[in-house]
């Protein structure tokens, strides 16, 4: 099986951008209930996103954040770049509330043939992935999966799967995690995030990874065999964010290997195992 690898990450919680204020991996209860505080796309440098909706400004922002590591500067992909080899997998189950509501106040303040028609297209549930496929240039796979808390790891496992079977060279998994507005609040109440979180990760195959000669490479695989040694049990909607915070860790701090067990009742178990690979893995 070919090796995927995680080249690039981005994170927006309570804390802001990255991982370096974030509690451990076991221990990510901590941030329950926090919410991730209004920012101002261009005062980070991204431009146009200012009227689109919540979502889709930090999943794009995010998304950027994620592909500056993995050797994109500036998100966009060249027109020689081949696109089409680059998928987006979005994890989202209310990343289209906030639209929908907004829609809803317009028709009862202004009557149903003036409301704001900008709104209508944020009202789709693939508009996360849609705004950010036009928005870095990717043409290929677009998929968002809406799951409940499972929607993290089903956009993992799929990324992995498409990768493994060559139908892309890289994928961008992104989950958005954010609360609804409060008119949704008890319609939605069992698929309610216990965080906002929004991540990013970079996914590559080793045969068309850039950075596959650099001196450490984090390797990522979803495994079936029996439950590794030493594992980190998690909730599955935190699949994603684990993910990125140990791949800082492995790449930073020179820790060899992490095993997470993601427990999804019903559909079994998951093993998500991140390895740390490269000419100075030994020190």
């Amino acid at each position: 099986m070919e090796k995927i690898y995680v080249t690039g990450t981005g994170v927006l919680t309570t804390h802001g951008f990255g991982v370096k204020q974030l509690p451990e991996i076991a221990e990510l209860d901590k941030l329950r209930q926090t919410l991730i505080p209004a920012i101002a796309p261009a005062d980070y440098g991204w431009r146009g996103l200012k009227n689109l909706s919540r979502s889709v400004q930090v999943g794009c922002m995010t998304i950027g954040q994620a592909l500056f590591p993995a050797g994109i500067p500036g998100g966009q992909i060249k027109p020689n770049g081949k696109q089409d080899r680059v998928g987006l997998l979005i994890g989202t189950n209310h990343g289209n509330l906030e639209a929908i509501a907004s829609l809803y106040d317009d028709s009862q303040k202004y009557g149903v043939q003036k409301v704001n028609p900008g709104i209508f297209p944020e009202t789709v549930l693939n508009v996360i992935g849609g705004h950010a496929s036009i928005y870095f240039g990717f043409s290929g796979t677009n998929v968002t999966i809406s799951c409940g808390h499972l929607s993290a790891i089903k956009a993992l496992d799929y990324a992995c799967l498409l990768l493994e079977r060559k139908q892309l060279d890289r994928a961008i998994v992104c989950l958005v995690n954010i609360m609804p507005p409060d008119v949704f609040a008890q319609t939605v109440f069992n698929t309610l995030p216990s965080f906002e979180q929004v991540v990013a990760l970079v996914l590559e195959r080793q045969e068309t990874c850039p950075q596959a000669s650099m001196a450490v490479q984090v390797a990522v695989e979803l495994v079936s065999d029996s439950e590794p040694a030493k594992s980190l049990s998690i909730p599955p909607e935190h699949t994603v964010l684990a993910v990125a915070i140990a791949e800082e860790k492995l790449r930073n701090y020179r820790e060899k290997q992490c095993c997470l067990l993601v427990s999804c009742g019903r559909e079994g178990n998951y093993h998500v195992r991140l390895t740390r690979e490269g000419s100075d893995v030994s020190r």
